[in-house]
């Protein structure tokens, strides 16, 4: 288990170091341009971490204990699949409070919620990494790691 642990840790970050080129190569070019040039940054940027989502979800629904949580159907059906359209619905909803709420005061609503988008994606791509990786071994709440 701590071996494919250690497999799936690496290919995640090999993976986020080539996205993370790829992104600041996007924002460079960006940072001229403005906020709707930025936004498409931060959408692209969306679009590769919902990938490695999807990826570590897989992965989860692989996982006997996890699997016999879900109940379901690898991401078909299950408590995995509801997990994930929750948290979407969740992502959605506040990135629209967010834009709203920051409106008059930092940029475009298209730059806010671009932006809210892609760090919501990225903290639930952490959150979900890491009970994946120590499913097995002693889990421990993604706030209080």
């Amino acid at each position: 288990m701590f071996k494919k642990a250690l497999l799936i840790l690496a290919a995640t970050t090999i993976v986020s170091a080539a996205h993370a080129n790829e992104y600041d190569d996007c924002m460079f070019k960006a940072g001229a341009i403005g906020d709707t040039a930025m936004a498409a940054c931060y959408t692209e940027e969306t679009k590769r971490i919902m990938q490695d989502i999807k990826s570590v979800y897989e992965d989860a629904a692989k996982d006997k204990k996890l699997a016999k949580w879900s109940g379901g159907v690898g991401m078909q059906s299950g408590n995995l699949r509801n997990m994930f359209e929750t948290w979407l619905k969740y992502r959605n909803t506040y990135c629209s409070y967010y834009t709203v709420g920051n409106s008059e005061y930092l940029g475009t609503d298209e730059h806010n919620n671009a932006y809210c988008v892609m760090t919501l994606t990225k903290k639930h791509l952490t959150d979900v990494k890491k009970v994946v990786i120590t499913s097995g071994s002693y889990l421990v709440a993604p706030e209080f790691q």
